[in-house]
């Protein structure tokens, strides 16, 4: 009897320390476990919390084309103009003067030069030779940008409208032939079905001139609505640069400096060109020092409003 209580001490001590054993192994699996998802979730938050930091915000988009220098661009009237008295506006342009903005059409005119494309369907056109008034600015190291209002997009017909926007993407590719280093293109919607027309009139573009480097401009009422980020997120996909017309709005009583002071969240994320009116190269010497101040540095006068205020 005495060897079998002893044998079954035995076997119980035995029993104790596998248990023992085993509840340790568990602890520690179990432990190591706790380690491992521990490790997991906190580089899964770190991963996370570094996207985060480095994440654009939602309303901040990159372009798919080329990138385009900040410009100070002035203002040279094409209307009007004879190639003489254009080139006397060229010579007579300071030296300070690094950049110009033509405007080769505006809504529902003519075009503003001599232009063969316009001419297949009407019986004239303006009478500036763009080619040669480019290689003039061009000698003087003068990057020319142009801008071009479209009507297609407005049209109710759809086949008119295919047909306008084959028109028109003719004419601007014409422009981008003669030598523009940039075409504005304005008078854009902001809705989704306006967009995709406007995609594929820049890809009509570009079916013509390849290299062409395009911009969109949006209203500046429409660019601070509610839709007005997701337009320049839509644009963005397919124009070389987005910029904002603050024309209408200066029309309206609001001055450049408010104008400014509104935008400047959309222009420190953003690469965005301001389009502005002026009264002409002093008045706009001053808007571009009162912008600069502000933070703005890409500025385009593209058409003479009268008297324009800063205050």
């Amino acid at each position: 009897m005495g060897k079998r209580r002893h044998r079954n001490h035995r076997d119980s001590t035995v029993s104790d320390q596998k248990r023992l054993v085993y509840t340790i192994i568990i602890w520690i699996i179990a432990a190591l476990a706790s380690v491992l998802i521990a490790l997991f979730i906190g580089n899964s938050l770190k991963n996370e919390a570094e996207k985060l930091k480095n994440s654009e915000p939602a309303f901040l988009y990159t372009y798919d084309g080329a990138d385009v220098a900040p410009v100070e661009a002035h203002f040279i009237e094409l209307a009007g103009q004879t190639d003489e008295s254009l080139k006397s506006t060229i010579d007579a342009l300071p030296n300070n003067v690094k950049a110009v903005s033509l405007y080769l059409r505006e809504q529902n005119s003519s075009i503003a030069y001599n232009s063969e494309v316009y001419k297949a369907l009407f019986s004239s056109s303006g009478i500036i030779d763009l080619k040669s008034a480019i290689i003039q600015l061009h000698d003087k190291n003068i990057y020319v940008s142009a801008c071009f209002d479209c009507n297609s997009f407005w049209t109710e017909d759809q086949n008119a409208r295919n047909a306008s926007i084959a028109f028109e993407a003719s004419l601007i590719a014409e422009a981008a032939i003669a030598g523009v280093d940039d075409i504005v293109i304005m008078n854009l919607p902001v809705n989704d079905e306006g967009i995709s027309y406007a995609s594929k009139l820049f890809s009509e573009i570009r079916k013509i001139k390849s290299d062409a480097c395009l911009g969109a401009a949006i209203n500046y009422d429409n660019v601070k609505s509610d839709g007005g980020a997701a337009a320049l997120e839509d644009y963005s996909k397919f124009a070389d640069f987005c910029a904002v017309d603050a024309s209408a709005a200066q029309l309206n009583g609001m001055a450049s400096e408010n104008i400014a002071d509104s935008l400047l969240y959309m222009f420190e994320v953003y690469p965005l060109r301001l389009l502005i009116g002026t009264s002409g190269q002093a008045d706009f010497s001053s808007c571009v020092n009162t912008l600069n101040q502000l933070g703005i540095v890409n500025i385009q006068a593209y058409k003479k409003l009268g008297s324009v205020s800063l205050g």
